[in-house]
């Protein structure tokens, strides 16, 4: 049981991953800007307890969780009139365990 916050922080610093948000840019003018956008999360999961509704099996468990986001976002100069913004994106998710 001594190991006990070890294994939560460890838990904690593993879940709380992540490969960050990356923006590139694929095109700038003046007037315009288009970037291509990519976030990833990934986490790494321990419970000492199973949750699942039929609970047969007692006993630790371990699973992964992530995701990526990714897709476009721009800008257009609308002279005086301001600017307008856009974004499009997908999502993936995964759980494994």
């Amino acid at each position: 049981m001594h190991h006990r916050p070890f294994r939560l922080t460890l838990a904690a610093l593993l879940a709380g991953a992540s490969l960050g948000t990356c923006a590139q840019e694929l095109y700038s003018d003046a007037e315009r800007h288009l970037n291509a956008n990519v976030e990833a999360v990934f986490g790494v999961f321990h419970s000492e307890e199973r949750y699942a509704i039929a609970r047969d099996q007692p006993g630790a468990t371990s699973w992964r969780e992530g995701y990526i986001k990714y897709g476009l976002s721009g800008d257009q100069r609308l002279g005086s009139a301001g600017s307008l913004y856009g974004a499009f994106a997908l999502l993936e998710l995964g759980h494994l365990g």
